[in-house]
């Protein structure tokens, strides 16, 4: 187990970053193990509790390969807004664990993860039960002394305009939702 009460780094106290209340818990062997982790950080006035739980096993201990899933993770997010508006509150939620695979050798390291979906509820005053969803196709990422490069696919649904702080005034209200498709394939040459 590791406690890590509190950690800064930055040179203004009002862009430091810090983590507080900092505690991660491993068991098991450097085989297979269980982690979980919970943690604040912030930047000035913005905030996020994260806690995430997930297993990892060696998929083949004569090389830097390892396999496993994301049980579980939970951001809650406060943002600063812009006076008179009220902080924006916001939570995000793996809806299902994720599978996702690792491996390394001298040339080349590749993480590769299975689709998956985040629950994301919003600030007060939209309806309690307003959720939107952000979901994912598997996808990679891979870095050899030549090239790093990424691929993959996203969805947004039923994002509420409302939301999005900074895009629109606290004055404005809106029932726009939003939804679309990203896709990706990123490669970056030194």
């Amino acid at each position: 187990s590791l406690d890590m009460p509190h950690l800064s780094w930055g040179t203004a106290s009002a862009t430091a970053w810090q983590i507080d209340q900092g505690r991660m818990h491993v068991q098991g062997s450097l085989q297979a193990l269980q982690a979980e982790a919970q943690a604040r950080i912030g930047q000035g006035r913005a905030s996020a509790h994260v806690q995430t739980r997930l297993s990892a096993q060696r998929a083949d201990p004569a090389t830097g390969s390892w396999q496993g899933q994301l049980h579980s993770a939970i951001v809650d997010a406060v943002l600063p807004m812009a006076a008179p508006a009220a902080p924006f509150n916001g939570q995000a939620r793996l809806s299902d664990a994720v599978n996702w695979q690792w491996h390394s050798t001298p040339m080349a390291t590749t993480l590769r993860w299975e689709a998956g979906a985040v629950r994301l509820q919003g600030p007060t005053p939209a309806p309690a039960t307003r959720q939107a969803r952000r979901s994912w196709s598997a996808g990679e990422w891979s870095a050899t002394p030549a090239v790093t490069s990424s691929r993959g696919a996203a969805r947004l649904d039923d994002l509420p305009l409302t939301w999005l702080p900074g895009l629109i005034g606290p004055e404005f209200q809106s029932d726009v939702l939003l939804r679309g498709d990203v896709n990706w394939t990123l490669q970056d040459q030194p």
